[in-house]
């Protein structure tokens, strides 16, 4: 046990998830630390909007962009340095003709519809969550790419200078000039558009000059790669996000805004460990998978992942109730139950890396749709009887068993690689 655990604090994985880590502290958790921001001059129903227009953004984010995150993943090592460009201008090239002709026609049907829909959220506003879900994809793109090269100290400089000119462009709009939810949202497209300039030197800095790709065969591939993730990532979308549409139609935008707070501090887990940790072991062992090295040692990290998120919770519980105001202190309580949901993820998508290797995509989507329909399930029978409460369990029961699908195909995916 001393020896592994040794072995792992003195390995390369280790070193860039603390580097990782420092950086997402900032930039991914930028929401955790204007929390207290947010309770004091946002009402839970303008919270709840808030919320719902996030989910609009990244419902379109997951539709929109075809997978092509998981193409550049999935590809880039097997891919020689002139492949590896290529390979970026094809995934480019593909959002930027395909993408961008689907969101114009997503803008002219939200102007036809929204007056037409009784909806209290300004179509202003939807606008503004559209334009940032769509500028969202080359932020991703350039810090994917990033983390392939394991730069993992030149992101987190570009991580920290981000976060920090995020809080305070958040401070300026909520506190000094009361925006509301419209200076959060300009505030994540102003960071959004500071990003994608510095994406854009770079390339031309590393790469050279862009090479498109505007033909159907270029999009074909691409898309034939890319779309096998997507309805996986709809159905993972769906499994935690049905939850807060429930409680809208059940309960009002208020209890929405009080259970997004619990989700807020449980999913904070995610930008602040799970995604450090993922952006560190994930390029380490698919170079380890390209070089045949296929053992995970999953069987000795994923107890200690459970214990270790089950006391993350009850300690973010305990900070929760320090930093929000007394009108979101319910939804404090749901805090940890919400964490054991995020570790599930995590041991699931560790899990997942051997099936995404050797293209096995269809068993990652049995998995996650399983998980789904344990989740609208759970979902119908509790959210109506129990609330917010019931939203919790209903995700908590979802993702665990998404995990064990998962880690039930990766199991008899590794024997199969063992046997040949």
């Amino acid at each position: 046990m001393k020896e592994k655990i040794n072995r792992l604090v003195n390995s390369a994985i280790f070193r860039n998830f603390l580097m990782y880590t420092g950086g997402a502290m900032l930039l991914r958790g930028v929401g955790f630390f204007l929390i207290p921001v947010y309770t004091r001059y946002l009402v839970p129903a303008e919270f709840g909007k808030l919320e719902l227009l996030n989910t609009f953004t990244s419902t379109l984010e997951i539709i929109f962009s075809f997978g092509l995150y998981q193409v550049l993943v999935m590809e880039f090592f097997k891919k020689d340095d002139a492949g590896k460009k290529e390979l970026v201008d094809r995934v480019l090239s593909t959002y930027l003709a395909i993408t961008t002709f689907l969101y114009l026609i997503t803008g002219a049907v939200i102007a036809m519809i929204h007056p037409k829909v009784q909806a209290d959220l300004p179509s202003g506003l939807v606008y503004l969550a559209m334009v940032t879900s769509y500028f969202n994809f080359y932020q991703n793109s350039f810090i994917t790419i990033i983390r392939l090269y394991e730069k993992a100290k030149w992101l987190t400089i570009l991580q920290v200078g981000l976060g920090i000119t995020s809080i305070l462009l958040n401070i300026l709009m909520v506190v000094v000039l009361k925006t509301g939810i419209a200076g959060i949202l300009l505030t994540n497209l102003i960071t959004l558009t500071m990003t994608n300039l510095l994406a854009l030197r770079s390339y031309r800095k590393f790469y050279g000059r862009f090479t498109g790709y505007f033909s159907m065969s270029h999009f074909r591939q691409m898309l034939s790669l890319g779309m096998m993730f997507v309805p996986g990532f709809i159905a993972f979308w769906l499994m935690n996000s049905v939850s807060r549409w429930l409680l809208a139609a059940y309960s009002g935008l208020e209890a929405v805004g009080i259970f997004s707070i619990a989700v807020k501090f449980s999913s904070m887990i995610d930008p602040l460990l799970v995604q450090p940790f993922l952006n560190a072991y994930n390029p380490r062992t698919l170079k380890g998978f390209s070089e045949g090295n296929f053992n995970q040692r999953l069987g000795f990290y994923v107890p200690l992942i459970v214990l270790l998120f089950f006391a993350l919770g009850f300690m973010l519980k305990i900070i929760a109730q320090f930093m929000v105001d007394a009108s979101y202190l319910p939804g404090t309580d749901m805090i940890p139950l919400l964490v054991l949901s995020v570790a599930f993820g995590l041991i699931a998508n560790v899990s997942n890396l051997i099936l995404i290797y050797h293209r096995k995509i269809h068993l990652g989507f049995i998995s996650v749709i399983s998980g789904l329909a344990v989740s609208v399930t759970a979902n119908y029978f509790l959210v109506g009887s129990y609330g917010g409460w019931g939203a919790a369990w209903a995700t908590v029961l979802g993702n665990f068993f998404w995990m064990m699908m998962i880690y039930i195909f990766h199991r008899r995916e590794l024997a199969q690689v063992i046997k040949n």
